[in-house]
């Protein structure tokens, strides 16, 4: 609209009403925009008692699913598989413990990197180092942030076997049930 007033040498007044609506439809759109992500947030909290209880049912569900395809093997086959299970969580606990201790988490990760980063130099000098090329920045730094690299292939690693023994973890459990649902079955 600006562009055909200036250029056409157009009369000021009919240019006025259209600017303001396209002004008003503008910030209107806006701001419906900017609420729009909110309200599905609104309505999950408004029924967030329903939401958490259909969610636990589809949880029930799933085990049930998985209960049901196991319940053709036999007790002697579920114990088998439990003490399987047993051995195979601890091993892959013990190879975590091994390089994290019990029990690391995630910040205390976020913080070791950070305290190497501020060791190194700083954000500004491990930017610069990698802007530079990470070969063309001296031996020194190219080491440090290999040394970076691999405490953090060595931190997600560890989260990755931790996710790794969670799921083993669930599927003794899984197989708990089914036991437990066979002894009871046979009572």
């Amino acid at each position: 609209m600006a562009v055909i007033y200036k250029v056409f040498g157009l009369p000021k007044q009919p240019f006025i009403l259209p600017a303001f609506v396209l002004y008003a439809l503008n910030s209107i759109a806006g701001i419906i925009y900017l609420f729009t992500p909110i309200i599905p947030g609104v309505k999950f909290m408004l029924n967030f008692k329903k939401e958490i209880f259909n969610d636990l049912i589809c949880e029930i569900d799933n085990d049930e699913q998985n209960i049901e395809k196991l319940m053709p093997y036999s007790l002697t086959e579920l114990n088998y598989s439990i003490d399987w299970l047993n051995i195979k969580i601890q091993r892959v606990k013990s190879r975590i413990n091994d390089f994290f201790g019990e029990k690391t988490a995630v910040l205390s990760i976020i913080g070791l990197a950070y305290s190497a980063v501020q060791g190194f130099g700083g954000l500004d000098k491990l930017g610069d180092t990698i802007s530079k090329g990470l070969f063309n920045s001296g031996t020194t730094n190219t080491l440090i942030v290999f040394g970076l690299a691999f405490l953090l292939g060595l931190s997600l690693g560890a989260l990755a076997l931790k996710n790794v023994a969670n799921h083993l973890q669930y599927l003794k459990e899984v197989l708990e049930l089914t036991k437990k649902i066979k002894q009871t079955n046979n009572e």
